[in-house]
């Protein structure tokens, strides 16, 4: 008997093609042709590429969204005058007496100008040849990272202005502890922000957690809290919605203040026109195509320089969770 050729086996496929062509008998090897299998027809499908790099998403900056005041500088540190003892009010002084002598004491917040820094490394190669909104995404990258460092710096009570800048809720007044260590009642919210005195009550905004948003959108048995007061009663100088005030008061919401938890100071009162940043340079990109070149890279050096610091502790107040 003559060999003429090996038959092939399933688990052969160069053979049993080879045989195919040799015999004409396709029994021995069988595969329907597929695109999911590359040596079934997946290489003759090449994929697709979305020319769109999908990126995470990052809280933006909300202390420029409330209006603190930016106080542009050329130096690394600022010294800002405020009063410390407040003038009193006029009174009412007898014909020929004396006039009330009261004078005003002042002090000074000095913000100091830190320097916020990151680095992007890549190769040469990935710069010259990536496509779709790859520069956009890096330039992306920087200003929502930027805006991450400013939520913190800012609202972190982390943030104490030691080698760094003091954030609104490290430097607020804190208020009675609330009773429970995972909630927060509705009279207790009011409280914080009746809290407030009223010469700087024409500005106020609350910062929260999301989650801890979501609580008091929750409550029910207090709806009169928590949207507006429907209209058409009481007299001239009945307010709209006077108690409504996670409707009439913005609410901010970052990461960077706490779920509410023992001893935690989940939510912020905040009058933004005192609390200052003091910005001595924006986002500020350099490319150096040198410090990296034995190892084929490019460094893309970010900085920004700035500093922040509340100017009166009467202007935020923190709330303060049981113990």
């Amino acid at each position: 008997i003559k060999k003429v050729t090996d038959r092939g086996f399933a688990d052969d496929e160069v053979k049993s093609f080879l045989h195919w062509i040799r015999t004409g008998d396709d029994k021995p090897y069988k595969a329907a042709m597929q695109g999911q299998t590359d040596s079934e027809g997946g290489y003759a499908v090449p994929d697709d590429f979305y020319n769109q790099i999908v990126a995470k998403r990052n809280e933006v900056s909300i202390a420029r969204q409330m209006g603190v005041q930016i106080y542009p500088t050329t130096l690394d540190r600022v010294l800002v005058p405020v009063e410390d003892t407040a003038a009193t009010k006029f009174v009412v002084t007898a014909e020929e007496g004396s006039y009330d002598e009261n004078e005003p004491t002042l002090n000074q917040v000095a913000i100091t100008v830190h320097k916020l820094t990151k680095l992007i490394k890549m190769s040469e190669e990935l710069e010259a040849d990536a496509r779709g909104n790859f520069g956009a995404y890096i330039a992306n990258i920087w200003g929502r990272t930027l805006g991450l460092a400013e939520n913190y710096y800012f609202f972190n009570i982390a943030a104490n202005g030691s080698s760094q800048p003091q954030s609104a809720t490290y430097a607020a007044t804190t208020t009675t502890a609330v009773a429970s260590q995972t909630a927060t009642t509705a009279a207790e919210l009011l409280d914080l922000i009746y809290a407030m005195p009223s010469a700087y009550s024409d500005k106020m905004v609350l910062v929260m957690r999301r989650s801890v948003l979501g609580k008091f959108r929750g409550l029910t048995g207090n709806p009169f809290s928590f949207i507006p007061t429907p209209s058409g009663a009481g007299g001239a100088n009945t307010t709209p919605g006077m108690a409504g005030y996670l409707h009439d008061v913005p609410v901010y919401v970052t990461d960077n203040l706490p779920a509410q938890a023992a001893a935690n100071k989940p939510i912020l009162l905040l009058n933004p026109d005192f609390y200052m940043i003091a910005e001595r340079e924006g986002l500020n990109v350099q490319r150096n195509p040198y410090l990296y070149q034995a190892t084929v890279q490019i460094g893309f050096f970010a900085r920004a320089r700035m500093g922040g610091a509340l100017l009166q502790s009467e202007a935020a107040y923190v709330l303060v969770s049981k113990t």
